[in-house]
């Protein structure tokens, strides 16, 4: 964020060195460049498209959230989404990519055992190779190359390395796919996860149930980073 509040007039400045004839004007045209990119939202640098809402979280199902203690699970960067849920609950971060020390643990499950219900939220699949087969495909239609006879222009860029196929069983229609052997298995990938977490959960005594796991959707501008929410048991 910062280097984009000072990028215009670090350009202005780099201008008026390099350009000493019209220096003023070419920086204008430079600085004009750069605001017009932030106001289309370009979608770079692990930056996503511009949305009405900048963050959104479907909520979990929680009975009492001041009653409930949120475990959040894995190296993925969750507390983004802390801010849009429930506020009485309570959450803690665990098993993250951040190392625990022996009290930070215990402290953990001092605070576990001060509420009843219990829950973890995981991270769960993106199927990154259909996000970048639906944009190629939304470019398609935009350029009218989905409607081609023989579907000539997609034909060629598969023919010239597109990692990508062609289905060209509708009539009049043009639409690429995942290759075959490319495309992710969600439901592996998320139990691979589940797993994971499990394994880390075991330290705390807690078991997370995967048949009282949900897939929720949430959102950061207009990309879809959906999330696992799993009521946890504690032992007998």
């Amino acid at each position: 964020m910062v280097l984009e509040l000072l990028a215009p007039l670090l350009l202005w400045i780099v201008c008026r060195h390099a350009f000493a004839t019209r220096a003023d004007r070419k920086a204008a045209w430079l600085i004009g460049l750069c605001a017009l990119v932030a106001v289309v939202g370009w979608k770079d640098w692990g930056h996503e498209a511009w949305a009405r809402d900048s963050f959104q979280v479907q909520q979990p199902a929680m009975g009492e959230p001041a009653a409930s203690t949120v475990l959040l699970v894995g190296d993925e960067p969750q507390s983004w989404r802390v801010p849009l849920l429930p506020r009485q609950a309570r959450y803690i971060g665990v098993a993250t990519n951040i190392a625990e020390t022996d009290q930070y643990r215990q402290r953990v499950r001092t605070l576990i055992a001060e509420r009843p219900q219990l829950y973890a939220m995981l991270g769960a699949a993106r199927d990154k190779q259909q996000l970048r087969i639906d944009r190629m495909n939304r470019w398609a239609q935009q350029l009218g190359w989905s409607v081609q006879p023989q579907c000539t222009r997609l034909r060629w860029l598969i023919a010239r390395g597109l990692r990508a196929e062609l289905d060209a069983s509708q009539p009049g229609r043009c639409v690429l796919n995942i290759a075959k052997g490319r495309a992710l298995d969600i439901a592996a990938a998320d139990h691979a996860v589940r797993e994971a977490a499990q394994q880390r959960l075991a330290a705390y005594g807690l078991t997370l149930d995967p048949a009282r796991c949900r897939t929720l959707s949430s959102h950061v501008g207009q990309a879809d980073y959906p999330y696992q929410f799993c009521e946890l048991t504690r032992p007998d």
